[in-house]
């Protein structure tokens, strides 16, 4: 016996429940602290490759 199991793709957000909270743990929210997430760490990983440190130890030097 098979089973369906669907992946959601990117942009696929229609399996979420329609909120219209404007604040809170909603997809929308959800979504943008992902993406936020993802840029943080490229920016992290960016900074250690340019200046050859840490970004702990860049931060603790500020």
């Amino acid at each position: 016996m098979k089973s369906q199991i669907h992946t959601a793709e990117a942009g696929d957000r229609q399996n979420f429940p329609n909120t219209s909270l404007p604040f809170g743990f909603n997809p929308e929210a959800e979504w943008l602290n992902g993406r936020l997430a993802m840029l943080g760490l490229i920016a992290a990983l960016l900074l250690e490759w340019l200046t050859g440190q840490s970004a702990i130890t860049w931060l603790t030097h500020l």
